[in-house]
């Protein structure tokens, strides 16, 4: 949290507004919590969602309801309150009423090339992978492009895509400045791809494609990369059904998606909508500084 421009870049910088609460005792600073806004349409109506992030309380005074507190009023800002629930002390606040799960986060790998240098189980995992990446799925073609391509992309093909401001604050720094952009074509349907790499790994971030594409899009990323290996972190039935049928080896992480809010009937449509999401970037993933792209 303490990294130079994360909190400019995460709060005071973000085109949805900057979110961030303090506690204070006689006028002491002992806690913070910020809240992060992220676009939703549920139905085709915007919510107002938030997640909360940085939650940091001085330990004397915690477990005395500070948290509880920055909860409440995040709700009072918000329709909804999410949280994937990296650590025990935000999953606590998100038990009881009002609160619906909506997924496990799950973990997909699919392997063009197996790695067979590690221990017993990393090489299973790798080969059980591997083995299933060449049974099933299809492919297709992948177009590297540039940001100021991938924003006009998505004016032509997504007609709710995120503004022009918001996505590159998401996608293009100053913290993030690793991310690459691409086209996915797969029998005749278009997607747009955002990942950045780990050594033989690339990480899927983000996919933009009308929703009854994202299969063959799944399919078309995984077999068209150049990495040893593809993985992603998400959540939702339907979307792991989707990795799966592309022969992704899908394994549960260890965190859900939560959200909480006091409107019964937002609640209730949310409950039966079927909920699926990309994980993005964790906390940890926050901190790292990229370089920017060479070629």
């Amino acid at each position: 949290q303490a990294q130079k421009g994360r909190f400019r870049w995460l709060f005071a910088d973000n085109p949805l507004g900057m979110h961030v609460l303090t506690g204070r005792i006689d006028g002491t600073l002992v806690a913070v919590c910020g809240h992060l806004p992220v676009p939703l349409k549920l139905q085709g109506v915007a919510v107002k969602v938030a997640y909360g992030v940085d939650l940091m309380v001085a330990p004397e005074h915690r477990r005395t309801g500070i948290g509880r507190q920055f909860l409440q009023e995040r709700l009072n800002r918000f329709d909804l309150s999410l949280s994937s629930g990296q650590s025990e002390a935000m999953a606590k606040l998100y038990r009881g009423e009002n609160t619906l799960l909506l997924g496990q986060f799950q973990r997909g790998l699919f392997v063009r090339q197996p790695d067979l240098k590690g221990g017993p189980k990393a090489i299973l995992r790798e080969s059980v992978a591997f083995s299933l990446g060449k049974i099933r799925g299809s492919g297709g073609q992948r177009t590297k492009l540039t940001l100021d391509e991938a924003l006009q992309w998505l004016a032509e093909n997504c007609p709710d895509h995120p503004t022009d401001a918001f996505f590159r604050w998401r996608f293009a720094g100053p913290i993030h400045q690793d991310y690459k952009f691409h086209q996915l074509v797969a029998r005749g349907n278009r997607g747009l791809l955002v990942t950045r790499n780990e050594d033989k790994l690339e990480v899927m971030v983000g996919l933009f494609s009308d929703p009854s594409h994202r299969r063959d899009m799944l399919g078309c990323a995984a077999r068209t990369s150049s990495a040893a290996s593809i993985s992603l972190l998400c959540s939702g039935e339907t979307l792991t059904r989707q990795l799966q049928h592309q022969g992704f080896l899908v394994r549960p992480a260890d965190a859900s998606v939560v959200a909480m809010g006091r409107n019964s009937s937002l609640m209730k449509a949310l409950d039966k909508h079927p909920w699926s999401s990309f994980a993005d970037d964790s906390d940890s993933d926050l901190l790292r500084l990229g370089k920017p792209d060479q070629d």
